[in-house]
């Protein structure tokens, strides 16, 4: 359970990770460390208060603040850029479907198995992941088949 909150909090994070980079892009460098200064405010008597109670405790309190502070930044993002306050939304429907038949596909399969020791466990691991790359990219091909030829075609373009 605490990887799996530790997972969300980042891919949360990363959700808003451009972000620093797009504010130096327009000239704006002192906004991200304003975002910093206002996140310490907050993440330090979070961290302190929820550390005794254990790492289930604090995770989720990582969580909490990681949620907090992707809403801060996409209120100063979306006021700096005169972006709608939807356009993360739009921007990461169609992954966040792909993963969510992705996860309904391998859950089972997971479940399924054994513990995971051995050789043949390691086999039945690369299946596993091959199954859900696999998954993945069928289903965003559905919902979303330019996106995937643009990675595509990024991909043939860096081996050249």
């Amino acid at each position: 359970m605490v990887i799996a909150i530790i997972g969300i909090k980042d891919v949360i994070g990363w959700l808003v990770g451009i972000n620093p980079e797009v504010y130096r892009a327009i000239g704006r460098v002192e906004v991200n460390a304003k975002l910093l200064i206002a996140a310490v405010i907050y993440y330090i008597p979070v961290y302190v208060l929820a550390a005794p109670y254990g790492l289930f405790v604090f995770c989720i309190a990582r969580l909490g603040v990681a949620i907090i502070a992707m809403g801060l930044h996409l209120f100063v993002a979306n006021k700096l850029l005169n972006l709608p306050f939807t356009y993360l939304g739009s921007c990461i429907k169609s992954p966040s479907i792909a993963s969510l038949i992705m996860v309904i596909v391998i859950y089972p399969a997971v479940n399924l198995t054994n513990s995971f020791q051995g050789l043949v466990e390691w086999l039945r691991i690369i299946g596993i992941i091959a199954i859900g790359g696999i998954t993945y990219i069928a289903a965003l091909w559905l919902l979303k088949k330019e996106l995937v030829l643009q990675v595509l075609g990024l991909a043939k373009e860096s081996v050249k």
